[in-house]
């Protein structure tokens, strides 16, 4: 089974950035985090405000991207 890669995921692993760090940033447990990182549309605010900072350049540009993609979509 081939894991699908979202834009979290692909932020959090371009900083270096482990599972269980990024569950420590956002106080999740590593369930819930892994949960939310494969289902991107359960992230809150609160957990994206909590990461963004520790993520380097690229990453915070992934970030940048999917949030527009979301609340700045052309239609």
């Amino acid at each position: 089974m081939t894991e699908k890669v979202t834009a979290i995921m692909a932020a959090r692993k371009s900083s270096g950035i482990t599972q269980i760090e990024a569950a420590d940033m956002m106080d999740l447990s590593v369930g819930t985090y892994r949960t939310r990182e494969s289902n991107p549309d359960m992230l809150t605010i609160g957990d994206v405000k909590a990461i963004v900072p520790c993520m380097n350049g690229i990453s915070k540009g992934i970030m940048k991207d999917w949030l527009d993609s979301i609340f700045l979509a052309e239609e």
